[in-house]
Formats: structure tokens, sequence, C-alpha cells
């Protein structure tokens, strides 16, 4: 018995997954038959399905600011541990987290590929997507106040979050609080606006 979730093997009779603690629901086989999409036809979710770290977009992008573009390092370590728990691959998620430019190309294709297998309408170049992350997240080493303009690194990761939510809310499991702001994610909040204020505060005193 698998669970559908992070793909880790599990006790016969185990209510929740040792390594994610979600429920690990029924074992996972070969193909798993989703629910109908608008034409009627079945979904069939093959071995490249994967279920990803699902965030809001709205969530995903406050959280970064408020980090000052840290959080995104999270979120890639996140994704890479599941992609490492589901595929059985020897990858070091935090490694390609902190590196996470030279590997935004590659997550972006694995969401896309099982989105795409579980009936995703919309598409996007993960390619293109990483060249824009790359070129964008230059903008922080601007002078002066255009560092600011280096934020515009976070909306290459819209399509892929959203490409995330619907492959995640067409599994077997749906999770339904990516809204939803964790213990830490509220600390992370509190401690980057005293931070920002702190820095607006900087950027508004004359020199």
């Amino acid at each position: 018995m698998f669970c559908i979730h992070c793909g880790q093997e599990q006790r016969a009779g185990a209510k929740f997954c040792h390594n994610c603690g979600l429920p690990p629901q029924q074992a996972l086989s070969q193909n798993v038959t989703l629910k109908s999409n608008s034409s009627g036809s079945s979904l069939v979710a093959t071995n490249n399905s994967r279920n990803f770290y699902p965030v809001s977009v709205g969530k995903f992008l406050l959280l970064s600011i408020i980090t000052f573009g840290l959080y995104p390092i999270f979120w890639f370590a996140k994704n890479w541990r599941l992609v490492k728990d589901q595929e059985k691959s020897n990858i070091y998620p935090i490694a390609r987290a902190i590196f996470g430019v030279f590997f935004f190309s590659n997550l972006a294709s694995k969401v896309l590929k099982s989105a795409k297998e579980r009936g995703y309408d919309r598409s996007y170049s993960p390619g293109l997507l990483a060249v824009g992350y790359f070129m964008l997240s230059l903008l922080f080493k601007l002078q002066n106040n255009y560092w600011l303009l280096g934020f515009l690194s976070l909306f290459p990761f819209i399509p892929v979050l959203e490409a995330i939510l619907y492959n995640n809310e067409k599994s077997q499991n749906p999770q339904r609080d990516f809204d939803r702001y964790k213990t830490g994610e509220i600390v992370a909040l509190v401690i980057g606006g005293i931070l920002w204020l702190l820095v607006l505060i900087g950027l508004s005193s004359p020199t």
C-alpha cells in the first residue's frame, strides 16, 4: 500500500501516512480513473501524475514579498521533496530549492505534465518561464530603490501555481486549505511586516 500523496509505502491498515501525515486512502495503482471532464470522457492519471505543494497565488505573492523573496525557496523545497518521494529519486530537495532558478523549468514541466494528464486545458512554456524568472531576479541587484523591481520575478510562478491547484484538485483526495495560513507563516508575516516597516521608513527618510 502506497500513499497517494507522497508515494511512500505504508503499513497495512495505517490511517495516516508516516511521511506526509495525510490519509493514504488506498493503494496507488498503475492507472487511477478520475472524475469525468466536461465532455463526459474519463480522465486517467498515469505514473506521471503527481501531487505538488498547493499554495494560492495571493498567499504565495504575499509571503514572498513579506519575506523579501525567501518564501520561494521554501516552496521549491516542499515541491522537490514531494517529487523525490513520489518518484523514488535521489535528488536533493534543499539544493534544488537554494538553486531554484536553475531547476525552475524542470519543476514547471513536471507540474504541467501531471496537470495535463488530469485534464488541464491551459498551457505555458516551462523554458520561457524559467528564463523570465532568471532575468527578472537580476533586478534585485539594481541600486537605490530600483531593487524593488526584482519582485517582478514572482510573476513567472503564477501559471505554475494555478496548474498545481488544478492538478491537486483533480486528485483523489484534494487539499482545500491551500489559502490558509499556518503558524509559521503567520510568524513570518509579523516579522516580515516589521522589517518592511523599517525598510519603508529608511526609504522615505532624507539622506
